[in-house]
């Protein structure tokens, strides 16, 4: 069954700690070939609270290059997700109470500066909705439009810089081959 889910998302095994939270489809829908193969009955749970377990999943297209992407290891894939035929309602209390218990035991715990375990299980259990849970796991990235043009403007300027310093590198190695070619 192919569902139409509302984001944020959450995406977790049945056994592991770790819990991944999705606000866009492009970030769900887009994986490498090695996590592929390790994902299995993974459960999903959209913002409405309807738990879906994922059947399977299959590649609708390659990403980048055939695939070939600098940022991830393996080749990039669009996939789309099978899910079994009977979506249950999982209540907003019932993923409080999964993510309280499982997120602590994982390494991304520490790194995110939580003073304690009771703190963070705190402030799970103060959020009201879905969206507030997934804020908290992982905050949308909140740039203004001056940081965005300031980002643009750097990048444009490396690519100027290093597009002179290769016009220069290869101009000088033109002119040492010519040199060397007629003596």
């Amino acid at each position: 069954m192919k569902a139409r889910l509302k984001y944020p998302i959450f995406s977790f095994a049945p056994k592991g700690n770790m819990i991944y939270v999705f606000r866009k489809e492009e970030l769900y829908t887009t994986t490498n070939t090695k996590l592929l193969k390790k994902r299995k009955n993974y459960i999903v749970v959209d913002a409405t609270g309807t738990k879906y377990v994922e059947k399977g999943a299959h590649k609708v297209k390659w990403q980048g290059i055939f695939g070939y992407c600098i940022r991830m290891q393996g080749r990039v894939i669009s996939i789309e997700y099978e899910y079994g035929d009977n979506p249950e309602p999982f209540p907003l209390r019932k993923l409080q109470e999964l993510v309280a218990e499982r997120y602590p035991k994982t390494r991304w715990f520490k790194e995110e500066c939580w003073n304690s375990a009771d703190e963070f299980r705190q402030a799970i259990f103060d959020c009201k909705t879905f969206e507030e849970m997934a804020d908290i796991l992982m905050p949308e990235r909140k740039t203004s439009v001056w940081q965005r043009i300031e980002e643009y403007f750097l990048r444009a300027g490396f690519l100027m810089l290093a597009a002179i310093f290769l016009y220069h590198v290869v101009w000088w190695l033109i002119q040492k081959v010519w040199i060397w070619a007629t003596g």
